[in-house]
């Protein structure tokens, strides 16, 4: 049997994320009220949290990042708008 550890592993944003509860696309539209791709789409353009892809092809989204865009988006249109990488066309 393994002993705990006396000193736990600090908190870095690696670890943080290894512990993340990772959402897919599916989970993800279901908690924002839109369709998967509607999901991957704004993801592409910068308008919602960036995906990760942990194996070829498998998109997941973390928990933390996309209960903090719902409560951002939450306060209004502009601030939703103002979070884009890039600008309207």
């Amino acid at each position: 049997m393994a002993r705990p550890r006396k000193h736990p592993l600090p908190e870095v944003p690696g670890a943080a994320f290894a512990k993340a509860k990772k959402l897919t696309s599916t989970k993800v539209a279901a908690m924002v009220g839109v369709e998967p791709i509607t999901i991957r789409r704004w993801s592409d353009l910068g308008i919602f949290p960036r995906a990760v892809e942990l194996v070829p092809g498998e998109l997941r989204w973390t928990e933390p990042d996309v209960l903090a865009w719902i409560a951002e988006r939450e306060k209004g249109p502009a601030i939703y708008l103002a979070k884009r990488a890039t600008p309207l066309a």
